[in-house]
């Protein structure tokens, strides 16, 4: 029966709608002669099409009200039908069936033709272009098909295969393992494969025992383990960034946190590329050769020629480097690692997660191995865009560029594009490291705009400076998941976030997805309310220090990696003049780069994520504010310029990395002063 008018739950626009569908029914009945026993067909047709005029929640509602119109009719035993909604999906087309027999109903939903653009081959001139895959999937019963195909697609848009048969079982990892389908059939076809055939392709069937998944795995069931990683060919951090995501993707492990990213030198062949090293916390149920399996497909699948110099160029590896309190000495595999202890570029990331473990063998903790070590060669490494910038090796101004009418010191000043370029354009030439755009005040008082509005003020500029000065680094100050993702998109590098996560709910999912440095800074309540929540029953330096911890936390488990991560205390946000100035007086309580910080744990691996704040990348933002001029009794925000000097001064001979000011030129010689002396 084709054309069923009929509503039946959304459309491909999540809409309630008449759409076409397509009815198959096969009714099955005993042969015999007796004519008041067999079907009368064309009253069942009107039957079933009565049926459908109605509205239902979903085919399967549907299809149980067909089967139950089919079996009023004397003679029908057992029937097949199939639902078809061709234009249900915005990608792929939809198909619900059912088959009764003896009383027991199989279900299964297919979707087929779901197409995708990646890049997969494995000759050179596949890689340059992507191509169409088209995916079928079977899934028994009924189930969420529309966040199946969502997660689906943006997972493999992501990713670039050498084969059809790694996607396909990527693809069943992420339905079984992520959104917990009980099984899935996954048919991969690559239509520009062959010249003179359709496609060339795959089909795989995977259940949960597949992924060596145990069901209802408990973290008091799961192990604690830390690997290293580096990588020292093409993109480093986005060879590591997937080789974690793909952890995670195929059920492999959960990352609970990360290290900071090092650039290090070449050990042993000294001939090649400097590396991105790091390590992280991982908490998995796999057992320690399963895991040694899965890191090494997973270094295969990411370009690695496993067959290559050991310890030669490679764009990502993976190392087991301590798997909870157990020993592993054999052919393949030695845990602890043999190497922790004479490698600073294992030990300095190791001690960013336990800096007082000490490994099953081992006498000294992760931070006295690295002592006696004494290498300082290793240099964390901030990767903004295509660019590492070695964190460390030089004091940072970020230059303050609002696109506002109404900001508390310089609002009006870059209103238009033209004011605001001319002023970027300033800032640089003064010399200015990263450039801070902003599209809606956060002075006390100051009223919301709508998001389409600040997306309107800040795109226009970023896409400018993007354009005109390619190698300039672009934050974008905003508390507004869709604004930060319009600014990544349209080149900015880095994410200004004055509320810390806490103004919008997706602000954290959408940092981790973008996989951009986040400015994580300290407020409380809103810019109408945060004047008044400056009381701390702790004190304002161990109130802020573990009100940030909380945020840090929340952080590491939406997937943002603590290499990307800066601290902002958030001076003058929820802070008074005292406040403010106990913050400046102890900065080694949020990180930086100050020797006086207590970086300790409990010295046991667990599965949970580091949070002390030691060696934190830290941003001060000081500029013109109020207790300056309290202080200083200069009432004009712009004449603040010699406090904010001073400031600048006790910010960073307490251990700040970057200072973000108005005033750009100014700054930059008391950087020069702060690093010469």
């Amino acid at each position: 029966m084709r054309d069923l008018t009929t509503s039946v739950g959304s459309d491909r626009f999540r809409n309630i709608a008449v759409e076409p569908i397509k009815l198959d029914i096969n009714c099955r009945t005993n042969i015999q002669k007796d004519l008041d026993k067999s079907i009368n067909y064309a009253d069942l047709t009107d039957s079933l099409n009565r049926v459908s005029q109605h509205k239902y929640d979903s085919l399967p509602a549907l299809s149980s009200a067909i089967s139950s119109a089919a079996f009023s009719y004397q003679g029908v035993e057992a029937l097949n039908l199939r639902l078809s909604k061709s234009k249900g999906l915005l990608k792929g087309e939809l198909s619900y069936e059912e088959n009764y027999d003896n009383g027991e109903c199989v279900s299964i939903t297919k979707i087929s033709n779901i197409d995708v653009d990646i890049i997969i081959g494995i000759h050179p001139w596949e890689r340059q272009f992507k191509q169409k895959v088209l995916l079928d999937l079977t899934i028994k019963g009924n189930h969420d098909y529309n966040l199946l195909i969502q997660r689906l697609v943006e997972f493999l848009e992501k990713s670039d295969y050498h084969v059809l048969e790694n996607l396909a079982l990527d693809a069943a990892r992420l339905a079984i393992v992520d959104l917990k389908l009980p099984e899935v059939t996954i048919k991969a076809a690559k239509p520009s494969a062959l010249t003179f055939a359709d496609s060339a392709s795959v089909q795989v069937t995977r259940t949960s025992k597949d992924f060596n998944i145990i069901e209802n795995v408990t973290a008091s069931q799961a192990t604690p383990v830390v690997l290293s990683f580096g990588s020292n060919l093409g993109n480093q951090k986005l060879n590591i960034q997937k080789a974690l995501n793909l952890l995670e993707s195929r059920g492999v492990a959960k990352v609970v946190d990360t290290s900071f990213l090092y650039q290090t030198k070449p050990m042993y062949v000294i001939d090649q590329p400097t590396f991105l090293n790091g390590v992280c916390k991982i908490s998995t149920s796999l057992t320690p050769h399963g895991l040694l399996k899965s890191i090494k497909e997973i270094e295969e699948d990411l370009g690695r020629d496993l067959g290559g110099p050991v310890k030669g160029p490679r764009p990502i590896d993976l190392d087991i480097l301590v798997f909870g309190d157990q020993k592993v000495n054999d052919d393949v595999l030695n845990i602890p690692h043999i190497g922790i202890s004479e490698r600073s570029f294992v030990l300095k990331p190791f001690c960013d997660v336990l800096p007082d473990f000490i490994p099953p063998g081992h006498l000294l903790t992760s931070t006295e191995a690295l002592q006696r070590l004494n290498d300082d060669s290793i240099k964390m490494a901030l990767a903004v865009g295509q660019k590492l910038i070695s964190l460390r090796d030089k004091r940072w101004v970020m230059g303050i560029l609002n696109c506002t009418p109404d900001s508390f010191s310089d609002g009006g000043l870059n209103y238009t594009l033209e004011d605001s370029y001319k002023n970027a354009v300033k800032m640089i030439e003064d010399g200015v490291d990263f450039i801070d755009v902003g599209g809606m005040s956060t002075r006390p008082n100051a009223p919301d705009v709508e998001p389409e509005v600040e997306i309107d003020r800040v795109v226009p500029i970023i896409a400018k400076l993007r354009k005109e000065y390619p190698e300039v680094i672009i934050s974008v100050d905003t508390f507004r998941a869709a604004v930060a993702k319009a600014a990544v998109e349209a080149g900015a590098d880095i994410i200004n976030d004055v509320s810390g996560g806490l103004a919008d709910e997706d602000m954290f999912k959408t940092v981790a997805e973008l996989g951009v440095p986040y400015i994580l800074m300290h407020m409380r309540g809103d810019s109408r309310t945060m004047t008044s929540l400056t009381h701390y029953s702790e004190g304002v330096v161990e109130g802020v220090k573990h009100e940030m911890q909380e945020r840090l936390k929340m952080a590491l488990e939406s997937g943002i990696r603590r290499w990307n991560i800066i601290i902002d205390p958030g001076l003058g946000f929820a802070k008074d003049v005292d406040g403010n100035l106990d913050i400046l007086r102890n900065l080694d309580a949020f990180g930086g780069r100050s020797t006086k910080q207590d970086n300790k744990s409990n010295g046991f691996l667990t599965q949970e994520a580091h949070l002390e704040l030691a060696n934190m990348p830290l941003l001060i933002g000081h500029s013109r504010k109020k207790f300056i001029g309290t202080i200083t009794d200069v009432g004009t925000a712009k004449d603040r310029v010699a406090g904010t000097a001073a400031t600048t001064m006790a910010a960073l001979s307490g251990g700040a990395d970057i200072v973000r000011v108005h005033d750009v030129k100014e700054t930059i010689d008391v950087t020069k002063m702060a690093q010469a002396m």
